[in-house]
C-alpha cells in the first residue's frame, strides 16, 4: 500500500480488513509492529489458534487482547437491526460490512438500512474507517471529578466538552518486552506501565481537540520479501480464480449452487492432502 501510494499519489486508510474474516494472533502482532492503526473484521476469533476473546472485551469499542492491536467488529448488513442498536447503546462504532452481492436487487436494501440506523441515532455521522478509529475512546469520571480516558488506537483525537486541565490516559499494551513512546499534541510524555496498560497524564486545551500518539519504539523497517516467479504465478492465479468465483457467486441461483458444489469438492481435496 505504501508503494501504491508513492506511485499514484493516492492516500489510503491504514486499517486492515481481513479477507474472508480470517486472521491469526501472529498477524495481529505483525500489524502492531507496522504503521497500521487498527483492524476491522466480521470475526473476532483467532482462526489459527482457534481462540476467542474474553467476554469483558466484547463490551469495549475494540478488542485489544491480540498484542494490544485494536480489532473493531463490523457486522454484516443482513444482521438484525437490534444488534446495531446494541453497538450504539454501548457507545461502540456502528460498522457495517457488505459485498457487491448485497446490491443484487438494487440499492433499496442499503437505503432502508441507512434509514434504520439513522432512526436509532439521528446524530449518527458517516465517515471513513481511519477517522472512526482515530475518534474512538472511552471516558470515565473518577471520584475526584477527573477524566480517565481509555485509548484503543495508536493515534486518537480526543474531544471532551469542558475537560479538566489534566486528563489521565491509558492504553492496553500487553507486549511488555517492547518499549513505547507517547506524545500529546506533539509533546513527548513519559508513560508508566500498570500491568498490561500504559498510563500517563497530560494537560489539555479545552478549546481544541487533543491529539494522542502511542507508538512502538525502534521498530526496524522491513524490506518487502522477494518471491520466486513460480510463487508469484501461483498467487496471481489464485487471485484471478477468486475474482471469477466472486462474480459467479453474485450470478443466477443455479450458477451459485453449481459454484458452491465446486468449492466444496475443492475444499475436500485440499483437506485430504
Amino acid at each position: 500500500m505504501e508503494r501504491l501510494s508513492r506511485d499514484t499519489g493516492l492516500s489510503y486508510d491504514k486499517v486492515m480488513v481481513f479477507p474472508h474474516g480470517e486472521f491469526s494472533g501472529s498477524a495481529m502482532q505483525a500489524l502492531q509492529e507496522s504503521s497500521f492503526l487498527a483492524a476491522v473484521n466480521t470475526e473476532l476469533m483467532d482462526s489459527q489458534a482457534d481462540r476467542g476473546v474474553p467476554a469483558g472485551q466484547l463490551l469495549q469499542p475494540a478488542i485489544t487482547t491480540y498484542s494490544g492491536f485494536p480489532l473493531f467488529l463490523r457486522r454484516p448488513a443482513g444482521e438484525p437491526i437490534a444488534n446495531f442498536a446494541l453497538d450504539l447503546l454501548l457507545g461502540n462504532p456502528c460498522l457495517v460490512g457488505m459485498h457487491h452481492d448485497y446490491f443484487r436487487g438494487g440499492f433499496e436494501p442499503l437505503v432502508n438500512l441507512v434509514n434504520s440506523l439513522n432512526g436509532l441515532d439521528p446524530e449518527l455521522s458517516w465517515s471513513n474507517l481511519e477517522t472512526i478509529v482515530s475518534r474512538t475512546y472511552s471516558v470515565r469520571t473518577n471520584a475526584e471529578s477527573h477524566h480517565d480516558v481509555r485509548l484503543f488506537g495508536r493515534y486518537t483525537r480526543v474531544a471532551i466538552p469542558k475537560p479538566p486541565p489534566c486528563i489521565s490516559f491509558c492504553k492496553s499494551e500487553p507486549m511488555k518486552e517492547k518499549a513505547f513512546d507517547a506524545s500529546v499534541n506533539g509533546h513527548e510524555i513519559t508513560a508508566s506501565r500498570n500491568g498490561h496498560d500504559l498510563a500517563f497524564a497530560a494537560k489539555v486545551d479545552f478549546e481544541k481537540e487533543t491529539e494522542v500518539n502511542i507508538r512502538m519504539s525502534l521498530v526496524p523497517a522491513r524490506s518487502l520479501p522477494s518471491h520466486s516467479l513460480r510463487y508469484r504465478l501461483k498467487v496471481a492465479t489464485r487471485r484471478h480464480l477468486a475474482r471469477i468465483r466472486d462474480n459467479h457467486v453474485t450470478g443466477p441461483a443455479w450458477k451459485r449452487l453449481l459454484w458452491g458444489v465446486v468449492g466444496r469438492i475443492s475444499g475436500e481435496r485440499e483437506n485430504s492432502r
